[in-house]
């Protein structure tokens, strides 16, 4: 089998975005600083926080490997995310009354992985993961 080509560092980037868009996630999840669910069950936030931890980190490692249907699913749930963002946008703004810097790092989270979204789909990007199907193809 060949050699798989160099990640671009468009990807690269974009994956370091990523990860890093998922640390506030995992520091609340381990000092179980979750935000309460109301109506819901003291479990329920750790473990909703898992899961999609878990999913983020197995799309990230995919999109890592070249498989181009992970960025295609990044992409969509990161543009299915956007809108339900804007239908919050009015308990965004009372709760960064009340939880100031919790409501930053939510913004923050998702203007990364919108810029990693980008990444993922720009001409370095989209060489490298037709590369990498042209490889599979071949092997």
């Amino acid at each position: 089998m060949a050699e798989q080509p160099p990640i671009p560092a468009c990807v690269r980037r974009g994956l370091i975005l990523l990860g890093m868009s998922y640390v506030p996630g995992i520091i609340d999840l381990v000092r179980n600083q979750l935000p309460p669910t109301p109506g819901m069950p003291t479990w329920f936030g750790p473990v909703v926080a898992v899961v999609t931890l878990f999913i983020g980190g197995l799309i990230a490692a995919f999109i890592f490997l070249g498989h181009n249907w992970a960025r295609w699913l990044f992409a969509i749930l990161v543009l299915l995310a956007i809108p339900a963002m804007a239908a919050a946008a009015h308990q965004l703004a009372s709760q960064f009354e009340q939880h100031p810097t919790r409501s930053m790092v939510m913004v923050v989270q998702t203007i990364m992985q919108v810029a990693a979204a980008i990444m993922f789909f720009l001409p370095a990007a989209n060489t490298w993961f037709r590369e990498i199907k042209a490889l599979r193809r071949s092997a």
